[in-house]
């Protein structure tokens, strides 16, 4: 995604998946064929762990505080609505670190064996 906004008349997302690809291999290439733990029980670990805080976020958003309601011109005004401090939510920082500590601990144990999670 991050280069299809680089350039978007361009490169399209499938094209810049490619490119991603072929970079990964021909810069790390012993990656692929060493093992496929790596990235299955570690990065997907790690994703999810931080990926699911996030949709409860924004699920408890929409359904609870906003009450299912989008004032879809707020969306894109620096003056409207959901503009916060700089336009970050300290709240959801906040709830995202609160989602997140559960799980860390096993994500450590996963990304560190040898380190000691209590």
């Amino acid at each position: 995604n991050a280069l299809v906004n680089l350039a978007p008349r361009q490169i399209s997302f499938t094209k810049g998946a490619f490119i991603t690809a072929v970079i990964g291999i021909i810069t790390q290439p012993w990656r692929l064929l060493s093992s496929t733990e790596g990235y299955i029980f570690t990065w997907l670990i790690g994703y999810s762990a931080l990926l699911g805080p996030i949709a409860g976020i924004i699920i408890a958003d929409y359904f609870i505080v906003r009450k299912r309601t989008l004032d879809i011109d707020a969306l894109y005004s620096t003056t409207g609505s959901y503009w916060y401090a700089n336009g970050y939510n300290s709240k959801a920082f906040i709830a995202m670190i609160i989602g997140v500590i559960p799980s860390l601990p096993g994500f450590l144990n996963v990304a560190l064996p040898n380190f000691a999670v209590p």
